[in-house]
């Protein structure tokens, strides 16, 4: 059985999962081989928060989720693709801290060198999601005054 490590987390290919497209033909081949590609990617273009959950462990996902809501509670969703359920300031982008996580800037900058996101206000709440995990794991979430 072949496994996949992925942010964090590990993901056990199944049979089911290993050759997703065979089953289809035609177009419909095209647009799951077109999906199985960006399922594989770390950080795909453009996430939706689906897309971006789905690639945090759950430890993150839940540290992430009560970081924010102590750092930057809000009333924003987000829009389009990437909108949050949780409503955080998202657009926050100051001097010293952006983010629905109230990140240091300089950290979200080099956190965000290996996903190719913007900074707010341009990311999306999932690219930030994205950008804070990859931090946490770069710097550790104890960096967050928020985080004990």
């Amino acid at each position: 059985m072949a496994a996949v490590l992925g942010c964090g987390s590990l993901l056990l290919a199944s049979p089911a999962t290993a050759a997703p497209c065979q089953q289809h033909q035609g177009t419909a081949k095209g647009a799951c081989l077109k999906q199985a590609k960006r399922n594989a990617m770390p950080y795909p273009p453009n996430p939706s928060w689906r897309e971006a959950t789905a690639r945090v462990s759950a430890y993150d996902l839940a540290t992430a989720k009560r970081v924010s809501a102590c750092e930057e509670p809000g009333r924003e969703h987000g829009t389009g693709r990437g909108r949050s359920p949780w409503p955080r300031y998202w657009s926050l982008s100051g001097s010293r801290y952006v983010s629905g996580f109230g990140m240091f800037r300089s950290t979200y900058v080099w956190a965000a060198k290996a996903t190719g996101y913007p900074e707010p206000p341009a990311a999306t709440p999932a690219m930030q999601l994205l950008v804070a995990v990859n931090g946490a794991h770069l710097f550790g979430w104890s960096g967050w005054g928020c985080f004990g």
